[in-house]
Parts: structure tokens; C-alpha cells; sequence
């Protein structure tokens, strides 16, 4: 992933122009429910026999493992501030009598407190609500109450129920990229919390994708990361020697990166009339160190395999003007690129 900001500097009136550039599905069937004696009395006469009470009711889940979309479908992006819910849509059938049910979501090796995705060593967290008011997190048996189950109740014969939860991840995780997962049992129930039979368990996975990230802003001096900033203009006015202008560069990456500057005139303003070769030379420093504009392009500054803060690096760059000899009146220009690039 590249971005490329540009840096622009006119003359006379110079200006300097920094543009930047699945699941495995198991069920279990309990048929048989309780073991219940049934006594029959008599005055003198005490008699019992076993008697059975079968469950009639049936109940299925149809739920498909999660993927986390995020804003724009492409996963979860780890510099965005903004936080994000997705709701995840399944069904419930019923076959048989009348009954009320409950649904319950297991807990991961980390607990509820949060929900861990993992990719290698690296976690995301999440949760898993019953609605987007983020109120109650659902669990799991024998610790679930009430408003931490999903339940409900179906009337005799073949029906069935369309249900969702809410699944929240906490914005701003700064992770390296990669597929992070966790898997759920979920289990709907026959009864309710009180008295209850297991009817069906699923284990979906939840999955979310972290893309490589890498970004580049250009801002005034002291400036935060600005994702808008792609262009900065530096204007000298009327070109004197020693006369200083700076802005700030600010990159970050979720997976290291490197950074490298291009001089349309290498290193010097050019007067922009026509016909004229006049140029007033400058120098430039990026985070203090000198950069000679020799080749058509340098890197200057490299961190492999290095996760920034959500505001970045900052590497402040100072230009200052030389000597300007006898050039000619006019306007002076030069337009220099920086491209960063994911490096890991």
C-alpha cells in the first residue's frame, strides 16, 4: 500500500507544495425428558411404577458463522475512531407443542469480560449483545440470567423465529494485520431457566479480517494526523536567503513502514516562465536529518515491522532557502513527492 503526498514550492513568490501523496453444525435430541414415579394409593395398598415424561417439542437453530464487515465491508480498520456494530440475523424452528425456549452463547478461554479474537499472539476484542443498546451481554449456562439469554415462546405444530444479536468491537485496537477468530456454541433450550431440556448446539466462528494499513499526513507544525491532509503549501514570499518554513509529516502503519521523497527540480526552485532555467536552491530536513535531492528519489526514513500510536510518527521538516545569486524575477517552484510504503 502506497500513499503519495507532494510538496510544492514556488518562487519569487516561491511557494512550497506538499501534496501526500464454518461452522460445524452438531445437535443433540433429547427424547426422553424426566423420570417421574407415579404413586397410586390405597388404604392398605402402596403401589408405584416407573412412568416417563417424553418431550414432544423439537427445536433447531439455522445460524452461519460471523464475519466482521466494519464501514466499508473490507474488516476491521484499526485507525478508524469511529465504533461499529453488526447485527447477525438467524432462525429458530419449532416442530411439536407449545413451549417457551431460551438460547445461550458459550464463553471463550478468556471469558465474557471481553470476548478475545485471536490471530497468533495478537487479540481484538468483542462482544456479543442481545440488541444495539449494548445493555446486556449474552452468556451462557449456568451463569446467565434472565436478560443475558435470547428466549421466547412457540405456539403447537411447525413454526419458526427470525432472531439477532449484536455483535460490538471496540474501535481504535491498533493490531498488525491478519485473520483474527474465535468460536461460539450456541444452544437453544427447551423450557426456561428454571427447568429446561438442551435441544441443539452449534459452534459458529467469528472472524474478522485486519488489512495492512499504512498512512500519510501532512499537517502544520504540531499538527495531529489528519487523513485529509495530503497537500501542504509552503510560501516564502518574496525568496531571501535563510528564510525557513516547516510543516509536520506524520505516518502511521499496523505493519512498519518506509518513507521516501522526490524533487521535481532536485532540490532547487525553478522559475516557471517560460524559456527560463533559473533556479534558487534549498535545504531540506525531515525529522533533523539532511535531505540531498542527488537521484530522483531517497528514502529517509524506515521502520520495518513497526506499529504506530493512531496519531503516528511525527518527523517535523524544516526548508530553508540558499543563496539566490542572480536570478531573475519571477515566480519559483519546485513539487516534491513522498511516498510511504508498508514495510514488515
Amino acid at each position: 500500500m502506497n500513499a503519495m503526498n507532494r510538496l510544492q514550492l514556488p518562487g519569487r513568490r516561491a511557494q512550497l507544495v506538499i501534496p501526500a501523496a464454518k461452522a460445524r453444525r452438531s445437535f443433540i435430541r433429547h427424547a426422553g425428558a424426566q423420570f417421574r414415579r407415579c404413586f397410586l394409593g390405597a388404604t392398605a395398598l402402596l403401589l408405584f411404577a416407573p412412568c416417563f415424561l417424553l418431550a414432544d417439542n423439537n427445536l433447531f437453530l439455522q445460524i452461519a458463522g460471523v464475519e466482521w464487515r466494519g464501514k466499508t465491508g473490507a474488516g476491521y480498520d484499526v485507525f478508524d475512531p469511529m465504533p461499529y456494530l453488526q447485527t447477525v440475523n438467524f432462525t429458530v424452528r419449532h416442530t411439536g407443542s407449545a413451549g417457551s425456549y431460551f438460547i445461550t452463547f458459550s464463553k471463550n478461554s478468556a471469558g465474557n469480560t471481553p470476548r478475545l479474537l485471536t490471530s497468533g499472539a495478537s487479540t481484538l476484542n468483542y462482544q456479543l449483545y442481545d440488541t444495539a443498546s449494548l445493555n446486556n451481554v449474552l452468556k451462557d449456562l449456568p451463569a446467565a440470567a434472565p436478560n443475558e439469554v435470547l428466549s421466547g415462546s412457540f405456539g403447537s405444530g411447525n413454526d419458526a423465529r427470525q432472531l439477532s444479536f449484536v455483535m460490538a468491537m471496540p474501535s481504535l485496537q491498533i493490531k498488525p494485520d491478519g485473520t483474527y477468530t474465535d468460536s461460539v456454541r450456541v444452544s437453544v433450550y427447551d423450557g426456561t431457566l428454571a427447568h429446561y431440556t438442551l435441544a441443539q448446539s452449534v459452534v459458529i466462528q467469528i472472524t474478522a479480517r485486519v488489512p495492512q494499513l499504512t498512512g500519510l499526513s501532512i499537517v502544520p507544525t504540531g499538527g495531529g494526523f489528519d487523513p485529509l491532509a495530503t497537500t501542504q503549501l509552503l510560501d516564502f514570499g518574496t525568496l531571501t536567503e535563510g528564510k525557513s518554513l516547516g510543516l509536520d509529516l506524520r505516518v502511521r502503519s499496523n505493519a512498519g513502514y518506509s518513507v521516501s521523497l522526490q524533487s521535481e527540480n532536485q532540490g532547487a526552485l525553478k522559475n516557471t516562465a517560460a524559456g527560463l532555467t533559473d533556479t534558487v536552491p534549498y535545504t531540506m530536513q525531515v525529522g533533523g536529518a539532511v535531505v540531498t535531492f542527488t537521484s530522483q528519489a531517497e528514502v529517509v526514513l524506515a521502520r520495518r515491522g513497526v506499529i504506530t500510536g493512531a496519531t503516528g510518527d511525527a518527523y517535523p521538516v524544516q526548508v530553508t532557502i540558499g543563496p539566490t545569486g542572480d536570478a531573475s524575477a519571477g515566480n519559483y517552484r519546485d513539487i516534491v513527492t513522498i511516498t510511504v510504503r508498508a514495510e514488515n
